[in-house]
């Protein structure tokens, strides 16, 4: 039965670094090539595992059979003295390269010690190598019949009259390599002696790569019951071996604990695919653990932690996945937001948000968060939607504080038509008027009252307070009013609310007469709805319940309201301006111009003025931009696809940077 070394055509037994499988190459020639040009790689020092010219043969066969892959080193190192013809200390780079591979293949195959003529058919006798080798013309290198390497048949040798040999292929150095490099050149992807590398070319072949490497651990872990169950039922002492849809399948159970361990390698690999990724730091840790089980895998589990060069391998391939793994989710992550934000900026969607933005200006400079509401519901957004509709200016006190007076002023200007507009309407109906009772008006705001957040306490003293405010109101119209009388009443319920609030007590009756009059708005929109004012009044009610809340809630703000970046903003833009006025060597006179100028800078800055407009600016350039609804959203869906899809496309990078760095 033709061995392991002779079925693959692989003189040397070499494996690939990425699997532990035997490779199997084409011919015998590709082979021995494959072999010269891993020796000669070690030779000249370009591999990983340390060894070059000056190392021993000892130091080689460590290398090249392990103790952990059931060698025995020494006696390798031993073997090959022997058939070289020196000792174990001898350097591998005073070695004949060719001389070296033969002795090689001998180890490995062990039919090929027996090369008698006749013995082991294909090979020639001692005298025939001596004098091929030793005296006279070298032997053809990788046999000129296919055969074991080093070697030719019986037949060829007689041939040629057992005095010339076949021409012999040309010098280790120029044969074109198995892995592709060109003639001349050597490949260091072994990582050990028996490991070689074919990398692939182009891009469709480094993502081929790429899938073989997350792929071929999985499958492998998948096969070990089959070949377990086959080992123990079938008896078969030989690996069971072979290809899955381009996968290298290898077999750990002929070949003891360092092969074993591999597949703990491979199982923090498989692992790693299922960890979870939130984010950048999560990202980096996956891949990282895709590092570790890569470096086991390769190196096996004992000699990964055992070996200096084991353990600087298994850190410097922890670390690459790190980095790899965070760089790809980060990438991912960027390129996406960039597609999304350019799709965005196409479909106009973004001009839309430019609105948004300014209503976040106004949020900003009246330091509201978005969700704070008013006594009647109102958010930050609803107040700033108020002041963008109606231009109505924010400012800046040179204390910090909020500067509402112009806003306040405008929307004033802008209540008091609306006022007389809807008191002409109140006189006038065209149509049946119902009157407002001001019994219902009491049980309608204490309803209100006993409905809102204010506590149990606070609730009472409104209720009393509500209680007064009506009943003095009744005893001086009558219980019952007409729409118009009802006008009136509330506009002096409204007006009120407009003073600043001293006191929490202040806070109360402000509130409660705030309640008092929207609902005397509502009850006289009732009192109207059969008439032909009804629509028109709900409208313009609408506008002034605008306005009262923008001015109740302005008037409570206006020099009271802190901005962010007041004073402890004047005195840090003061203080970062002595220190660089200082600091030009202008002396005392420099400090304090710089501390003048450095607050002046800071209130700008922080003026709500100054952001409004910056936000203001955006929106107008953004407008200007031409629109393409649906190249944009196209791109849009893509980009948030790209930014979806980054955990997913963090678990490629430790692989992808593996392929490319030729592990």
């Amino acid at each position: 039965m033709a061995t392991l070394a002779v079925r693959n055509n692989n003189p040397g037994n070499l494996r690939d670094p990425k699997t532990g499988a035997f490779r199997q190459f084409a011919t015998q020639e590709e082979g021995y090539a494959a072999l010269l040009n891993d020796l000669d790689a070690k030779r000249t020092g370009a591999t990983r595992t340390g060894l070059n010219g000056n190392s021993s043969l000892s130091q080689f066969a460590s290398v090249y059979a392990p103790a952990g892959d059931n060698n025995n080193p020494a006696q390798y190192a031993g073997n090959l003295a022997s058939k070289l013809g020196t000792n174990p200390n001898a350097p591998i780079g005073q070695q004949d390269i060719g001389k070296l591979a033969v002795a090689i293949a001998q180890n490995e195959d062990p039919s090929a010690a027996q090369h008698t003529a006749g013995s082991a058919p294909g090979f020639i006798s001692d005298a025939q190598m001596a004098q091929m080798q030793g005296g006279g013309t070298p032997a053809p290198a990788g046999g000129s019949t296919g055969n074991a390497p080093g070697f030719i048949s019986d037949a060829d040798f007689a041939s040629m009259g057992g005095q010339q040999p076949a021409p012999a292929p040309a010098p280790a150095p120029n044969v074109p390599n198995a892995v592709g490099t060109p003639p001349g050149q050597f490949n260091s992807y072994s990582l050990s002696g028996r490991e070689e590398e074919k990398p692939k070319n182009g891009v469709v072949g480094f993502l081929g790569s790429v899938a073989k490497a997350i792929a071929e651990p999985v499958v492998n872990l998948i096969a070990r019951p089959g070949q377990l169950v086959q080992h123990t039922l079938g008896g078969d002492t030989q690996p069971i071996e072979g290809k899955f849809l381009g996968l290298d399948i290898t077999d750990p159970y002929s070949r003891g604990f360092n092969e074993v361990g591999k597949d703990v390698g491979r199982g923090i690999e498989t692992v790693s695919l299922g960890l979870p990724i939130k984010g950048l730091g999560s990202a980096a840790a996956v891949g990282a653990t895709q590092g570790l089980g890569s470096s086991i895998e390769q190196q096996g589990l004992k000699e990964s932690f055992t070996t200096p060069q084991g353990l600087t391998n298994t850190a410097l391939n922890t670390g690459v996945g790190a980095i790899a793994g965070g760089a790809t989710y980060g990438a991912t992550k960027a390129i996406g937001g960039a597609i999304k934000g350019a799709g965005d900026l196409m479909s106009g969607k973004t001009a839309t948000q430019a609105r948004e933005g300014i209503y976040k200006a106004y949020e900003s400079a009246l330091n509201l968060n978005v969700s704070e509401r008013g006594f009647e519901n109102r958010t930050g957004k609803d107040l700033a939607r108020v002041l963008l509709d109606n231009n109505a200016p924010l400012g800046r006190y040179d204390n910090g504080t909020l500067d509402a007076s112009d806003a306040i002023k405008i929307l004033r200007d802008k209540l008091n038509p609306l006022n007389q507009e809807a008191s002409d309407l109140l006189n006038n109906p065209q149509g049946v008027v119902s009157n407002i009772h001001f019994g219902d008006v009491y049980q309608t705001v204490a309803k209100r009252i006993n409905e809102s957040t204010f506590t149990q306490t606070q609730k009472n003293a409104m209720l009393r307070e509500a209680k007064q405010l009506i009943e003095a109101e009744a005893k001086q119209y009558g219980i019952e009013i007409t729409p118009a009388v009802s006008d009136k009443i509330k506009q002096g319920f409204w007006n009120t609310t407009f003073s600043r609030s001293v006191t929490s007590r202040d806070a109360l009756t402000s509130n409660t007469n705030y309640l008092i009059g929207n609902t005397l708005k509502d009850l006289e929109e009732k009192a109207i709805a059969g008439t032909d004012a009804g629509d028109v009044l709900g409208g313009i009610n609408k506008q002034r319940s605008d306005y009262i809340d923008a001015i109740k809630r302005l008037s409570k703000l206006d020099g009271v309201k802190l901005l962010k970046g007041g004073r402890l903003g004047n005195m840090w833009g003061g203080l970062i301006g002595s220190i660089a006025a200082g600091a030009t060597g202008g002396g005392p006179g420099a400090v304090l111009a710089g501390d003048f100028f450095g607050s002046k800078a800071a209130q700008f800055i922080n003026n709500p003025a100054f952001k409004i407009g910056a936000a203001k600016a955006r929106q107008s350039v953004l407008n200007g931009i031409p629109v393409s609804q649906t190249a944009g959203k196209g791109m849009g869906v893509v980009g948030a696809g790209l930014k979806n899809a980054a955990g997913t496309a963090a678990r490629f990078g430790q692989p992808a940077a593996n392929t490319f760095l030729g592990q």
